[in-house]
């Protein structure tokens, strides 16, 4: 289980995908309905901000109590 540095909580983090291929369903206005699809490639970064503290972290900066 993974948990922040920095406040110690492991509720769960918001994770963010960047240089990745994402396809949506959008509606008539081009807002986002439904994501369908994602695929990583090799230049993707994922960062994940905790949802209690608002720190933000890459992947292999956290911790994994289980390790």
């Amino acid at each position: 289980m993974y948990y922040c540095l920095k406040c110690g909580q492991t509720e769960g983090f918001i994770e963010t995908l960047t240089h990745c291929t994402v396809t949506r369903r959008v509606d008539a206005e081009l807002n986002h309905v439904k994501t369908l699809d994602w695929e990583a490639t090799g230049e993707t970064v994922r960062t994940y901000r905790c949802v209690n503290c608002g720190a933000r972290w890459l992947e292999w900066e956290l911790d994994n109590d289980e390790e």
